[in-house]
């Protein structure tokens, strides 16, 4: 138990810092958000880097909790992902960071983002 820790401590190598973010997703984003057949929560998933999950549980507002979960540069990435998806008119993250890559707009860098606070 913990050994893994101690072994990496004892090595000189360091654990990354994972970190979790949750989003509250209202009922009118939820299928733009999973997108076809959660095509969309994938695209999180590669885009970004962390892990994306958005369990089937809804609140008394039918709200759902989306989880990022990752460095905190590629959980800041999954952040910025996901806003500019819901603020996107189109349908999917790949469509909306394809738009972004046309405009000349560099797509959210995870290494620059590392250090900042959540938008």
């Amino acid at each position: 138990r913990g050994g893994g820790q101690r072994a990496a401590a004892a090595g000189g190598g360091a654990c990354p810092t994972i970190v979790t973010h949750a989003v509250l997703v209202p009922p009118s984003a939820i299928g733009k958000v999973i997108g076809p057949r959660g095509a969309n929560l994938r695209t999180l998933r590669t885009r970004s880097g962390c892990d994306v999950e958005m369990p089937r549980d809804e609140d008394e507002l039918g709200r759902r909790l989306l989880h990022l979960t990752g460095t905190p540069a590629a959980v800041r990435r999954g952040q910025e992902l996901l806003q500019g998806l819901l603020l996107w008119r189109g349908g999917s993250v790949e469509a909306y960071w394809e738009e972004v890559s046309l405009k000349g707009e560099a797509p959210p860098d995870a290494a620059a983002a590392e250090g900042l606070p959540p938008p």
